[in-house]
Order: C-alpha cells, then structure tokens, then sequence
C-alpha cells in the first residue's frame, strides 16, 4: 500500500512538472487558487468556471495532446479511443497523491447514482490504463450489447504541493459517419456532449485538427465559431504535421492555416508533433526533442517559434487562462450573487416551518401585506422595488410592470380600432384598399347605392332633396359592428395582464403549494368578478352607440364633414389635373398648358347635379364624420384611466372649487396672523402699499414696530433667515411623460427622501408658459423647488428643475436626459443610500452625514450666469439639507459627482454628467488601505434647454441676509473670574474737597436747637461746603 501511494506521488510530481508552465507568477497562481476554492466548494455545479478542454475529430491526437500538456498517459488509439469525457483537475495540496473517481451524468437512475458515486481509486503511471478500464466497466462501456459513448464523466483530481489550480478536459472525438461500432445516434450523443463543454462561457477552447486529414472533414472549428464568434476564447491546434507527405499542396494548406490566413481564429493557431506508433514508448524529454528536431528541418519552421511545440503552447495557454480568469471572475461573482439572490427568494417563499396555527397565521399575514405593497406598486406604475428589477435576459420582467403592460395593452387597442374598428373600407375608385383582403371593401359608387336604398327604406317626414337623420344611425351602427369584438378582446388582454402580474406575485412570496391555493381559492375568483364587472362597464359604454340614435353636441362633426368633402375634392382635382397637364397642385408650375374645354367638362362633371346623388354622398360624409367622433370618445371611455373620469360639468366645478379654496386659504393665513387689530391694521396697511407701488420691501417693513406678539411672530416667519429651513423638493409629471423620465424622477424622489413628495398623476402644466400651477403645488406643499417630468417629440425626456422664492417663481432650468446612457440605481448592486436619510442622524446624533459634491469643468466657473452656474447652484440646493455644524467624517463615502463637458467652439453646449460613487477602504496588507471607488447610481447625463434667469429685484430680495441677531459687546463692561460684573465710568479732572460726602437732609436744623446754635449750625456747613 505503501509503495502505491509513493507511486502515486511520483506521477502527481511528474503532472505537477508538466503543467507548471501554466502559471506564469504569483497573482496568477493567486487567481488560480480562488478558482479552485470555488470549484472544491462545489460552485461549479451551478456556476461555470475556467477550464481548458480538447476536443477536436476522432483520432485528431487530442489525448495526445493532453497527455504532452499534463504528464499523464491517457489512452491513445486509431479510431475509437476516448468514449467518455475526462477531467483532469490539477490542485495544489500538502502531499502528492491521485484519486479517480466517476461523476454521474445525466439521466442515471438513483441507483446508478450511487453505484458510480461508490467508484474510488488512486492512481499511478503503471495501473492507470487499468483503472480507465475499470471506469469503462462501471459506466457500462464493455461487455456485450454495452453502450459506445457515456454522459459520466472521470474526474481524476492530481495534487502537488506545486501544481497549479487548473482543469484540463478531454472529450470524445466529433465524427460524421456511423459504421457498425457508431451509429447516428452516437454521433449526436458525441456532438452535443462536446458543444455542452463548448457553450460554457468561461471554458478555453482548443480545437483540434490533425494534418493527415482534409480540414473539410473537421467540423470541431466550424462548432467553435458558432458558440464563440468573436473567437476570444478558441485557440487552433495543427497535429500529426510530419503525417503529411513534405512539399505536398496539404502541406501547403496547414502551413498557411497556422499563418492564420485559411481560416482566421482571434488567438491564432498553434503546431503540436506528437508521439507516434512507432515512438510510443518514447519518454517525455525523447518526444520534446523529437518534436523540436523536426520543427527545425521542415517548412514549418517558416512560422513563428511560438506557435511550435508543447512548451511555447503552454506559455500561449498561460497568458489565455490568465486573461480569461480576470476577465472571467467578475462574471462568477455576479453569477454567485444571482445564485445566491435566487436560493434567497425560494428560501423567502418557503418561509420558516409552520406546525402551529400561530405559525401559518403569521405566515399568511406576512404574504398579505407583502402582497398588498407590490400589488399597488404595480398599479401606480412605482417600480423601486426589487421584484421589479429588469436585467439582461429576463423574460418576465415586463410581465410584473402591470401598468406598462396595460398602457401598452391600451394603445395597442386604440390603434387596432383606429385601422380596424370600421366594418367597411371606402375607397375611391381609382384608391386601391389600405387593409389586407380578409376585410370587406367598396368603392364609394357602391356603397352610395347601399345608402340610396337605405334613404329609400328610411323614408319619413323629410323633404324631397333631404334625407332622414336615422340614416346616419344606421350607417354608423353597420360601420362600428366590430367594436364588440375588439373591445371583448381589450377585456380578455387586460385580465390576463392582472392574472399574469398577480401570479408573478404570488409565486414570489410563496412556495407552490401555497400559490396554488391562494390562486385557486382567492386571486383567481376575484379577478374574475372583476372581469365581469369591467364587461358589463364596457358594454354599457358600448350600448348608446349600437342601439341609441346618434347624438353629439361637438363642433368636431361639422368640421369633420368639411374636412371629408375637402379631402375628397381635393383628391379628384388632382386626379383632373394630372389626367389633363400631367401635374398636380403641389408639382405643378406657374404656367402649364391644358385643354380648356376638358377642364371645363372634368370641372362640370365634378359637380352632382342630381339631388338623390348629393343626399346620398352627403349621409355618407356624416357618418363617416359622426364615426370619427364617435370612435375617439369611445376609445377614451373603455381606456382605464377614463373609466373612473368625469364629465366636463364636474371638471368644470372643481377647478372653480380649487380656486375658491386657494382664495379662502390665503384669506384664513392672513386672518391667523393678524387677527388683533393692531396687526391687523399694520397687514392692511402693508397690503395697501404693495398695491399702490410703494417701495415696502425693506425698509418700511423693518421701520415699523408690531404693536402684539402674534403679528410680531407673523412678521417674523416672513422675514430673512439666517439659517434656512431644509428645503423640500416636489417631484410631479406632465400629461406625456416617457418612463425613462418617470425612472429618472423616482430615482431623484429616493435620494431626496424624507425631505420630498412626488405625485403621481398627470399634470397639464406647461413650466415656460404658465408657472401659476407650480406656484399653487408649491404653496399648497410647502415646497420651495419643484422637478416636473415630461416629454414631446419636439422636448424629449425634458426634467425642469423651478425654485421659488415666497411661493412664487424664482428661476428656472430646462434639462433634456439623455436615454441612451441613464441607468437607475436598481441596475448597480451595491450600496444605496438617500440624501434625505442621512440627515436622520440628527435625531439620535448629535452629527450630520454629508456627502461630498464636485463640480468639475470650466463651464461651472463662468463669471458670467447662465445655464450651467444656474445648474450647479439647484443641484446644490437639491442636495443640501438641514445645516449643521458637526460633520460627520462617514458621510464623506458618499461623492456627488457632476462634470461638464470642455466648450468645443461650436454651438453644441457641453453634456452635463451626474455619477454617484461610493468610497470603500479594504486591507492592503501596508499601512495605508486600498481604495477603492464604486458607482452607485442612477447616471444621468444632461443637455441644458431653456432657461428662466431669475428678475433683479426678486433676486435681490431672495438673497438679502438678516439683520445680525448676536448680542453687542457693551463698552466700559466686564466680568471678572467670579462672574461678576463690573462697569468703568469716565469722568473729567474733579476737585475732591468739593466732593459732597454728607447728606443734606441730615444737617436739617432740629426744633430744640436756639438761635444761636443755629447760627453755628448753618457757618459749620458754609465751611464745609468751601
């Protein structure tokens, strides 16, 4: 046993040798090594990793070649040799040692599973022909009546301390035509087992054609350009080139095929002289020198020296393997995470076990409310959320959008009933029909003969020369006939859109036992009282225009008829005028020479003389006109926003309503705020001088005093602030607004949350026009910057940023997105984080998150204001939030970064970009970390439009600072370490005798003094005073 295992060592040395001359350094054996870790883990079940395979015709010398590159001898034969596909993992380990053993393919039973899951050897040089038999009797590959080829797959794991991270895979040859030992089936079998290996992304494909065999018969190349054409990953391989006779035209060909002239691979194509019949016992060292001899006495010797022989194929396969690994590696990770994410959600619908009642309550509670928040996420078109996410390949991502799906839904039926809701085609005679042959066509003299005997059979109390007004009825109820039947289909889409959406749903929260109760028992009933209900609303829609007579009061159906008639008169003068002059109104020159007389007549007979005729025409101009009308207001009412509309009454009375508020409110503010009548007089005083022109600005509002606390408190709030509030940013849309537009303001909306709102309904709100809407949403919401999405053929993808200043308009910027390069922040997998967010800390902390903000690009520098100064200082505001004086250092992670693109001279203004980036510090192994940075998104890229710059004086108001509210240093003041207070006074040169140091009142005479102690009394205080 021993002595096996030190054999085994040996031959482990011996591949570990031969295969060194795949790594090139340390990092590449470092990237190798994390290769492997993921593959002994097990990740190569799911993902795929990189690996080298051969694969190549029969007898193409693959196993030859494989043998050359590893050391190790596999079988090698004429013909049928390698029935199975063999993998050669290479690991580094402590100690040198080789174990075979066999992986089940698919389609093995379970009991066939664990048989060759049982199969376990270790190997060395001498018995591994033996054990490659023993595997062959396992997969059922000997023995009477066995199989040819195998789906198993030997693993055979060699491990060195020095061997390089690695898979090299042999796989059985490609042939075309069966015989008696392959049959069709085999070779089909063959074929795709090979293109299998082909297809995984990050295997390094080595296709091998052998020179002794016309290139025409080798399809293993044409199978290499079709899974990888650009060729990135598929280096050629020439063997047997001293098969061929020297000097021949083959010789010839596989020389200029190896030049990459033939046929052309991205990595070229490399010459490999393998061992031969009669060199098979050759050693390694024996078969490189022959090799090498040979390349120097051939033709072949005219390519380059890197692509002759094993060792220079080595080096060639180690630069691939070590490009491939590095482009390759982010791919795996992305491939794990998705992995991950997947094994995440089915872990999410399972949910924790439930044995008790409690249990199962809460788990369905959990799925109703998750439920409920994605069901109305899909409804109003919000599509932040992660089930919403849309990636490369994903089939059902547009399924979950419900709204999109039935806005397309939407105008697909509109367009439909626009070309195919009439029963009837008219066309001229000389018009040929605009839809296909399976609907129902007439020419206009035709179908005036059905509306002569319609008139004839309508006839009621008219005059002759007039026709009855049911006519038109009857016309347009033939003509909208196949209104039912396409709206019916409208219902049908849009429940199965529900039934679609709510499904996605519910197999996202719960596993599939649960989903199909919930859809049996609850989803699926509900919705279909709901189709119910949409039927019988869209059948009551229906019902006025199939049974009801015509009625309409919109000018639209006069000017329509005229249109019609002007059209149809329009068409036959042309017709006229090209039939006599051969031009038409458009082409025809200032003078044309025509026949007079048959003008004259064309003219005459341009005009129906005959009354029948022209009541006939003229019915038929109506309810052509009347369908018109009639067809836009039906498709309106079925639409899904109009279902729950109002008629024009209501409209009509709630805008008056809405304007009646705003009046009453502004009224209740001011009444609020100076309800004592002082302030009240100093409000209407101040209301009075605004009115009459009066320069009350400033001055006059800080010269008069407020006579009570409340209009103090009123007079404060409206003046100037040294410390701003944070402002709130209000992000609306218009009537037509593009999704790309509505990503983009959600995605603006999250970074500014909690400090924004956004509305979700459309707006008729034209910014440039009238801003008096904004100036309402502005006061009504207390916000003071307002972003309004919309979009038009002449505007496209436009974002217009509005400040106000007192709720009215302060200045404006129009900005038009670039669709192309946006990308919303779902699309980048990293950290996410909102402006507004970071500004919470200030509840639990005393410091404040902040990110940084660079502006980079002359154009932000311009002395002079225009589009991009007016931009930088909104984007400023758009980020800016509470002010505070503590930073904390954290927040620096985050960058803002807004550059413009260099002035180019021409009258292209200069691309505006945004990026959000992300800082992060890892370990370098030095003292100072490795950094690293990492968009986060969105990215938007920006074209500046129109601009509203801001008046002087509004301007001026907006940016006037307070008067400065720190307390004054009091002169001749101060405090002493005790904090007491001491004052000095400053007096003048002083006599101190004639200081008074007695009080006068004391010296009062008393009534028991005489005369003449009085006397004395008063010469003592003379003296005194001297």
């Amino acid at each position: 046993m021993g002595d096996a295992l030190a054999m085994a060592g040996d031959l482990a040395e011996q591949i570990s040798q031969k295969t060194s001359g795949l790594v090139q350094s340390s990092d590449h054996r470092d990237l190798l090594d994390v290769v492997d870790s993921l593959r002994s883990h097990g990740v190569s079940h799911y993902v795929d990793l990189p690996q080298i395979i051969v694969c190549g015709s029969q007898s193409s010398g693959k196993s030859s070649t494989l043998e050359s590159l590893s050391g190790i001898a596999f079988p090698t034969a004429e013909g049928l040799c390698t029935r199975f596909a063999t993998e050669l993992i290479l690991r580094r380990g402590n100690r040198p040692e080789i174990r075979v053993h066999i992986q089940p393919g698919v389609g093995r039973s379970e009991e066939d599973r664990r048989r060759l899951s049982a199969f376990s050897r270790r190997s060395d040089q001498k018995d591994f022909p033996k054990i490659i038999e023993a595997a062959k009797t396992a997969m059922g590959l000997t023995g009477d009546g066995a199989k040819v080829y195998s789906t198993d797959v030997l693993r055979i794991e060699s491990t060195s301390p020095t061997a390089p991270n690695l898979t090299l895979v042999d796989l059985p040859g490609l042939f075309g035509a069966p015989d008696k030992n392959q049959s069709d089936d085999d070779a089909t079998l063959v074929q795709k087992l090979v293109t299998d290996y082909m297809q995984k992304k990050r295997s390094i494909i080595l296709a091998v054609v052998t020179a002794d065999n016309p290139f025409a018969n080798q399809p293993v190349t044409k199978f290499a350009r079709d899974i990888d054409p650009k060729g990135i990953r598929t280096l050629g391989l020439i063997t047997k080139p001293d098969k061929i006779e020297r000097g021949s035209d083959s010789e010839k060909y596989y020389v200029e095929l190896a030049q990459n002239q033939n046929v052309k691979l991205n990595l070229g194509w490399h010459v490999l002289r393998n061992k031969g019949h009669g060199t098979m016992d050759d050693t390694a060292e024996e078969r490189d020198a022959r090799e090498a001899a040979f390349f120097e006495s051939s033709v072949w010797n005219t390519l380059e020296a890197s692509q002759l022989g094993v060792n220079t194929l080595r080096a060639r396969l180690r630069k691939i393997l070590w490009k491939q690994i590095q482009q390759g590696l982010p791919g795996v990770k992305t491939d794990v995470q998705s992995g991950i994410k997947d094994c995440n959600q089915k872990l999410a619908q399972l949910g924790k076990a439930r044995s008790t009642r409690k249990e199962k309550h809460t788990y369905l509670q959990r799925i109703s409310s998750r439920m409920s928040v994605l069901v109305r996420a899909a409804i109003d078109g919000v599509y932040s959320d992660f089930f919403f996410e849309s990636y490369p390949g994903q089939q059902d991502a547009f399924e979950r959008r419900l709204r999109a799906n039935v806005q397309k839904i939407l105008t697909n039926y509109a367009e439909k009933m626009r070309v195919d809701g009439h029963a009837l085609e008219i066309v001229e005679d000389y018009e040929r029909p605009k839809r296909t042959i399976r609907f129902k066509y007439a020419t206009r003299k035709e179908y005036l003969k059905e509306v002569k005997i319609l008139m004839v059979e309508c006839r009621g109390r008219e005059l002759p020369g007039t026709f009855n007004p049911l006519v038109v009825g009857d016309l347009f109820s033939r003509q909208c006939k196949p209104w039912e039947s396409i709206t019916q289909n409208l219902v049908e889409r849009i429940h199965e859109a529900a039934l679609n959406t709510l499904n996605k749903v519910v197999s996202e929260l719960c596993d599939q036992n649960t989903e199909s109760r919930l859809m049996k028992g609850l989803v699926r009933p509900s919705l279909h009282r709901l189709r119910q209900d949409l039927k019988d609303k869209v059948d009551e829609f229906l019902k006025p225009h199939l049974t009801v007579h015509p009625i309409t009061y919109s000018d639209w159906l006069v000017r329509n008829v005229q249109d019609i008639q002007e059209d149809r008169h329009d068409r036959n003068f042309d017709l006229l005028s090209q039939q006599l002059c051969a031009a038409t109104v458009a082409t025809a020159s200032e003078s044309e020479r025509v026949n007079l007389k048959d003008l004259l007549e064309g003219l005459r007979d341009g005009t129906t003389p005959d009354v029948e005729e022209y009541c006939s025409s003229l019915a038929a101009d109506v309810a052509a006109a009347y369908y018109q009308v009639a067809l836009k207001k039906f498709i309106d009412d079925v639409s899904v926003e109009q279902l729950g509309s109002e008629d024009d009454g209501a409209v009509k009375e709630r805008e008056d309503l809405v304007k009646k508020l705003r009046t009453l409110e502004k009224g209740l503010m001011d009444l609020d705020a100076f309800t004592a009548r002082s302030g009240a007089q100093e409000v209407c005083y101040l209301k009075f001088a605004q009115s009459e022109g009066e320069d009350f600005a400033a001055d006059g509002l800080d010269d008069r005093k407020p006579r009570s606390a409340r209009s103090k408190r009123a007079l404060e709030k409206k003046a100037p602030k040294n410390v701003e509030n944070p402002k709130t940013v209000l992000f609306l849309r218009g009537t037509s607004c593009s999704q790309i537009v509505q990503d983009a303001l959600t995605d603006l909306y999250e970074l500014r949350r909690p400090l924004s709102k956004k509305f979700t309904k459309k707006n008729e709100i034209h910014p440039f026009e009238s801003a008096a809407s904004l100036e309402f949403f502005s006061e009504k919401n207390d916000c003071s910057i307002l972003c309004f999405g919309s979009s038009s053929k002449k505007r496209p993808h436009a974002l217009t940023i509005v400040r106000t200043f007192d709720h009215k308009t302060l200045d404006m910027l129009e900005l038009h997105l670039d669709p192309e390069s946006f990308r919303r922040i779902s699309q980048f997998k990293t950290r996410k984080f909102a402006i507004g967010l970071l500004f919470e800390a200030e509840i639990t902390d005393t410091k404040c998150r902040r990110p940084m903000m660079v502006f980079s690009g002359t154009a932000f520098e311009s002395p002079v204001n225009n589009e991009y100064t007016m931009f930088k200082s909104m984007f400023i505001d758009m980020f800016k939030g509470e002010v505070s004086d503590k930073i904390d250092v954290e927040g620096l992670q985050y960058i803002v970064s807004i550059s413009a693109d260099e002035p180019t001279g021409d009258d292209v203004k200069p691309t505006i970009r945004l990026r959000l980036y992300l800082i992060t510090t890892k370990r370098s192994g030095q003292k100072l970390p490795r950094v690293e940075v990492e968009e986060m998104g969105p990215r938007m890229d920006f074209r500046v439009g129109r601009m509203n710059e801001p008046e002087e004086a509004v301007w001026k108001e907006a940016m006037k600072k307070p008067k400065s509210t720190e307390e004054k240093t009091k002169k001749n003041v101060s405090t002493d370490h005790l904090g007491d207070k001491m004052g000095r006074i400053h007096l003048g040169r002083q006599d101190l005798s004639e200081l008074q140091t007695r009080k006068m009142k004391g010296l009062k005479r008393n009534k028991d003094l005489d005369d003449g102690a009085d006397h004395e009394m008063v010469e003592t205080t003379k003296r005194q005073k001297k």
